[in-house]
């Protein structure tokens, strides 16, 4: 199982199809030009780092939403 795959298992399923799916492309472009091994696994790390981010900024996001629900009686889709 690869870091994408494993980082995949674990993310909202939005996240999984945007972001790994991309990335996944890239690395397949990247391995067909023939970069180096070094590059690639650069890549993957900035993928997950990607991927941490947006996951976080979701969860804040649910978060948020929830606390609005409870403390204003609407949620934060009505803006």
């Amino acid at each position: 199982m690869s870091a994408l795959e494993w980082v995949a298992k674990r993310v909202p399923k939005r996240i999984d199809t945007e972001e790994i799916g991309d990335a996944l492309e890239h690395l397949q472009r990247l391995v067909a030009e023939g970069r180096p091994r070094w590059f690639i696994y650069l890549t993957v790390a900035r993928a997950c780092w990607a991927v941490l981010k947006h996951t976080v900024r979701h969860g804040a996001e649910q978060f948020l939403g929830v606390v609005m629900k409870i403390t204003t009686g609407h949620g934060g889709d009505d803006r």
